[in-house]
């Protein structure tokens, strides 16, 4: 009888094992899926009338995160990060495809130095963003705005919108550009600010 109840313990020992290892490999299949973001709003619940984080933890985390713009469809979406004041700000976007959400980036546009701000235009087809790579010979480099448009669903090379300065710009259905700049030199009309800028609207500044 004793005989019987060793081995007895020793399959019940053996069993549990076998149950635990399963456990554990459910675990990890859970988590894995739990980190896939899936449906229209990362797979959260979609807020109210009261002011929420967006994205806490995949878009809103504890790097500064700022100049967000969105594609007309909502599948989309590019926005700034920096790491801290030690750090560049860097470009990245999470575009939504077969029912969840894909992160991309730093987009670096040919160049890993700091780009931000980025905005769609209305039909998704061109990116502005600032930058403060050089343009041409320059030896004192300053922030300006550039493009990149889509071609065969990538970006092209980057262009400058204008040799000056600016920055926060957006752009309309039109084709118009609005931009914060301190020299409006060349300004079609402008609003003069508090902080001495100025919000500049361009016309024709990118062929069509």
């Amino acid at each position: 009888l004793r005989y019987w109840i060793e081995k007895m313990k020793k399959y019940m020992l053996i069993i549990i094992v076998q149950l635990l290892t399963v456990c554990a490999v459910f675990s990890q299949e859970n988590e894995s899926n739990a980190s896939i973001l899936k449906g229209p709003y990362f797979g959260q619940r979609l807020p109210g009338k009261t002011p929420e984080i967006f994205a806490p933890g995949i878009i809103s985390t504890n790097a500064l995160e700022y100049s967000i713009t969105i594609s007309k469809n909502g599948n989309e979406i590019y926005f700034s990060r920096r790491q801290s004041r030690k750090h560049v700000s860097q470009i990245f976007a999470y575009k939504y495809e077969n029912d969840q959400w894909e992160l991309e980036g730093p987009l670096l546009f040919g160049w890993d130095g700091s780009n931000s701000e980025p905005n769609l235009s209305p039909d998704g087809d061109r990116l502005l963003f600032n930058s403060q790579r050089p343009l041409g010979d320059e030896t004192e480099v300053r922030g300006k705005v550039w493009y990149v448009e889509k071609a065969n669903g990538d970006w092209t090379t980057p262009k400058p919108v204008l040799n000056g300065g600016g920055m926060f710009a957006t752009q309309a259905n039109n084709g118009t550009i609005y931009l914060t700049r301190t020299d409006p030199e060349i300004a079609i009309n402008s609003i003069k600010t508090k902080a001495n800028c100025v919000f500049l609207r361009f016309r024709t500044l990118i062929p069509a």
